[in-house]
């Protein structure tokens, strides 16, 4: 029994999407990918010098992974992209998409898109938005969203994810169960909400719900407490991820966290009860961003201890674990 508890408490990587500082892979993430066998990396603004280096900058993480490895990147468009825009063409904000645009362009433009970060190594990115800008203080969503109505939201999204997968990368819709209605920036404090169920069910959800059917590969969730439905921020809610976005919702696919590193988490709360209670609820993959080598490891020390202790069951983690390959396996290479 000790063996296969050893054996299993290997697997704890696979709960994991890590950043890293550099432009070149570190000896911590290299050995994040050769012992841990974390499921991917995500890359930002500071990991790319131009679009050739980051190109052999994934042909490396590749080299130096036994297995398929997801390389992620936030690569919505608008301001919320990681190149230098003289060097690398991108798409214009949602906002400016949906209303200067057809949906046939919007289209065939993530499909573009997707097609040029495919072919420097990337086979995720982390969109499209399907928050709702219902809120016009809302600065953190603002024109990252489609539009101030779910009807457009939905008229967008939809295209633009079938472009982004027809084009070989991974999509994520975000944020669950919505962000658009929010003042604070969860990047910088925890926001907290008093929406009904039910005025989520006829709004926030509406985006979400559309883009299950539709066959999103992944969904992100949202660090913000809904604070008349649960004592909970939605990340680690199982309200949330289990009976509403897992049974009510019927997604069967890949759950997100957004970045723990994010102050509405890292501030406010224990990370091993984040870890313990996301899983719990449905969470198969968590994001730490920051090449934070106290943060990475502890909450790998914290999963396999977990795991040991069996407080997360071998049945669980086979879920997790299904969940992710039945993604990667789309573009596995």
């Amino acid at each position: 029994m000790s063996n296969i508890i050893n054996e299993t408490t290997k697997l704890a990587g696979r709960f994991f999407i890590f950043g890293f500082e550099e432009p070149e892979i570190n000896d911590r993430i290299r050995r994040f990918i050769e012992f841990d066998k974390i499921t991917g990396l995500i890359l930002f603004k500071r990991n790319i010098i131009s679009p050739d280096g980051v190109k052999k900058l994934n042909e490396k993480i590749k080299k130096t992974a036994s297995y398929p490895i997801l390389i992620g990147i936030d690569e919505e468009g608008g301001r919320v992209s990681r190149f230098d825009k003289d060097e690398f063409s991108t798409l214009p904000s949602m906002q400016y998409l949906a209303k200067n645009h057809s949906i046939d362009e919007a289209y065939q433009m993530s499909k573009d898109l997707a097609n040029k970060l495919k072919n420097l190594g990337f086979n995720f990115n982390f969109a499209p938005v399907l928050d709702i800008f219902s809120n016009p203080d809302n600065e953190v969503i603002g024109d990252r969203a489609f539009g101030i109505d779910s009807d457009t939201v939905i008229k967008y999204s939809i295209p633009v994810m079938k472009g982004f997968q027809d084009g070989g990368v991974l999509t994520c819709g975000k944020h669950f169960p919505g962000h658009g209605d929010t003042l604070l920036d969860s990047h910088k404090a925890l926001p907290k909400l008093k929406n009904s169920l039910e005025g989520l069910r006829k709004r926030e959800f509406l985006p979400f719900k559309e883009a299950i059917k539709e066959g999103i590969d992944s969904i992100m969730t949202a660090h913000i407490l809904f604070e008349e439905l649960d004592d909970y921020p939605a990340t680690f809610s199982k309200l949330f991820l289990n009976d509403l976005l897992r049974t009510e919702l019927n997604f069967k696919n890949v759950v997100i966290s957004d970045d723990l590193d994010m102050n509405a988490i890292k501030n406010e709360y224990d990370i091993r009860d984040v870890l313990f209670k996301g899983i719990e609820a449905g969470v198969d993959l968590f994001i730490v961003s920051k090449n934070d080598a106290e943060m990475q490891q502890a909450v790998l020390e914290s999963i396999r201890q977990m795991i040991s202790n069996g407080d997360i069951s071998m049945n669980r983690l086979i879920e997790s674990m299904q969940r992710i390959d039945r993604m990667i396996m789309k573009v596995a290479y």
